[in-house]
């Protein structure tokens, strides 16, 4: 939603971010801080403690125009969770295709996410993508969304084991290729 948020907020919570990647030697330092460019060779996808103690991000998610339209949306009060899924992806890194409710779900269906950039994505950036009609593919709807990752990782106590072996028995994407779960209800992880 284009010119939904507050452009000051977001760029307060921009700002909060990037400086914190530059102190930590995460972005070039042959540019300014608020260009995020990561530094060379960095491979990082997930920086959620980028969203502790981090009161201009947390303005921007959980007050104001996020929370009213959510309140809207759905008819009353709504809470956030305590964790915030923070991503700082570097060039050549991405977030697999996956559902957040996997997720965050823990036994309930009853959940809302949002994707909010922290400034202007331009397409060369790839931002976040949506694969059109995936909610009407019956694999997905009928078995990827009733799964809970953590059933599946080393947080449960007989997968640990196996997950010390290999690592988790399943990572909550979608599939391997995507593409595929568009056209077909035999797609699977």
């Amino acid at each position: 939603m284009p010119e939904f948020l507050e452009r000051d907020l977001v760029l307060e919570a921009r700002h909060n971010i990037t400086e914190r990647l530059a102190q930590e030697g995460l972005i070039d330092p042959n540019y300014p801080a608020e260009e995020a460019v990561a530094a060379p060779g960095l491979d990082l996808a997930f920086k959620p403690d980028l969203a502790h103690d981090n009161e201009p991000l947390h303005r921007l998610l959980y007050s104001g125009k996020m929370m009213e339209f959510y309140e809207s949306l759905l008819g009353g009060e709504v809470r956030h969770f305590d964790f915030t899924w923070m991503r700082a992806i570097a060039p050549g890194r991405y977030t697999k295709p996956h559902g957040d409710i996997v997720f965050m779900g823990r036994g309930t269906h009853d959940l809302y996410t949002a994707w909010v950039p922290l400034g202007d994505i331009p397409i060369q950036m790839e931002g976040l993508m949506v694969l059109e009609g995936s909610h009407r593919v019956g694999y997905v709807r009928e078995e990827y969304t009733q799964r809970d990752v953590d059933s599946y990782c080393e947080n449960i106590p007989e997968q640990r084991e196996r997950a010390l072996q290999g690592g988790w028995v399943w990572d909550g994407t979608i599939s391997d290729n995507p593409g595929n779960c568009a056209t077909s209800s035999e797609a699977g992880g």
